[in-house]
Order: C-alpha cells, then structure tokens, then sequence
C-alpha cells in the first residue's frame, strides 16, 4: 500500500519538545491535495496537523470537491489540538474552524480525551447536562452532532488508568447518546511515549484503505500501536535507557483484549 503526504506546516521538533513551527500557505497545501488525487485516488484519507483557518478552510474546501462523488473514501481525522508535550498548536478561532467545517466531513475522528473536551466545547449546541450521567458520552455526542461519522476515544493520554481503553462510539437515534461499539484495552507500559495518537490514527487509516469494517479496523489499530510500543520499551531497556521516551515507528504482531457490542 503507497501512501501520499501533504505538508501543512513544517515543525522543528525533538522527542521532548516543539522548538518552532512554520505554516505553509494555503494554496501550497489545496494544490498538494489536488496533486495527490490526480496521481492516484486514495483509499482513504488521514487528516492531521493543519495550523491555521486558512490551511483548515483549504483543506475541507479541496476535499468536499474531490469527495462530493459517490465513492466511498474514509477521512480519518486526528485532531492535533496540543503536542504531547503540552504546547497548543492550534488556536480557538482553529479550533472553531475545525469543528464546523472539518468534522461533517469525518468518517471517524480520534481525540483523546481533553480533545474531546476542547472540541465538544466549540459547539454552540450544547446537550443538555441535567439528563446526562456520562459527561464523556455527551462531548462526544456533541462531536457526532457536528457532523462526525463516529468517534474514536483514545486513552493513551490518562495516566489515572492502568489501562490504556480506545473506544468507538457511533450515533445512536436522534436526541440519545450515542452507542459505544468496541471497547480496546491494553496494558499500561512503563514510560512515556511521543506520538502515539499520530500512529494509531495512522494505523486506523492504513486498515480503513484496506476494506476492513470499522470496529475491526480499531482493534487492529490498538493491536498495532501496542506491539509498537511494547518492541519499542524492550529494545530502549536492553540499550540501557532508564527512562524511554522516543517512538520508533516500525511493525509488528499484538494481541489486544477487545469487546465489542452491536
């Protein structure tokens, strides 16, 4: 499977931090998109960094036009609100922007979970907080009532847990809040890793383009990114490393616990 970039902003950047970031014009990224389609029509699309209103404005702009046919094409978003290392790169008016002309156009978005939070917050539609027991069902409801196809809550992020738990939420009839469809539960490993959300979006995509249905497709993800971190730990510890930090992408086998309803 060949896959095709398109550079939005260039970053310098290290394990540990962000030293600088570049914009690149808006007319630079439509035409890099336009060019990716002429060479060959994706399989699916992965949507991720983008740093301004005027990159995000070019980028649904390009893609509601590529899409409006009737071929199927999954958009997978990974809504790069912060790095993992704490700096914001993307500003309210983004974020804003974001929310209302990118998430219609998701098939399936992939916050943690205080994306999740910053984004349901960008809706002025708010679901009402007096009937609702689970407040993370109803950001996420928020998120579907955008215009989201489905949400993928990642949990690498809560290091209150033990666990690390991806779910896929999906829409449930209108005014209720929505249904979790697949539950993905793998061991906390011992050490902090820097990127984790942009390969299991990455991942995601990868068996997306393939065919494979949703829910497998995100249990696939999750076996993936957890293989990766595991070989990535044990490789960084027989180096002598104390602390591992630096994702290294590279393959591999896993198996995840997952349940699954629906």
């Amino acid at each position: 499977m060949d896959a095709m970039s398109v550079v939005t902003c260039a970053v310098a950047e290290t394990s540990e931090r962000v030293a600088g970031s570049e914009p690149l014009s808006a007319d630079n990224v439509a035409a890099q998109i336009r060019a990716a389609f002429e060479q060959a029509r994706p399989a699916a699309v992965k949507i991720g960094m983008l740093p301004d209103v005027a990159v995000i404005e070019a980028v649904a702009d390009t893609l509601g036009e590529l899409l409006a046919d009737d071929v199927p094409t999954p958009v997978i978003l990974d809504p790069i609100v912060a790095t993992s290392s704490g700096k914001v790169v993307m500003d309210a008016p983004s974020r804003r922007c974001l929310a209302g002309e990118l998430l219609p156009l998701a098939t399936v978005v992939t916050p943690n979970t205080e994306e999740l939070r910053i984004l349901s917050a960008c809706s002025d539609e708010a679901i009402d907080g007096g009937a609702v027991v689970d407040e993370v069902a109803a950001q996420v409801k928020t998120l579907l009532l955008l215009g989201a196809g489905s949400v993928v809550l990642t949990g690498g992020h809560d290091e209150t847990s033990q666990d690390c738990v991806d779910r896929l939420f999906v829409d449930a009839d209108s005014g209720e809040l929505p249904t979790e469809r697949c539950t993905c539960r793998n061991r906390r490993l011992p050490a902090r890793f820097h990127g984790t959300g942009c390969v299991f979006s990455t991942a995601l995509t990868c068996f997306l383009a393939a065919g494979e249905p949703l829910s497998d497709a995100v249990g696939h993800a999750a076996d993936y990114i957890h293989a990766l971190l595991e070989r990535t730990l044990s490789q960084r510890q027989a180096e002598g490393e104390k602390e591992p930090y630096l994702l290294v992408h590279q393959g591999g086998d896993a198996c995840v616990t997952r349940d699954e309803e629906g």
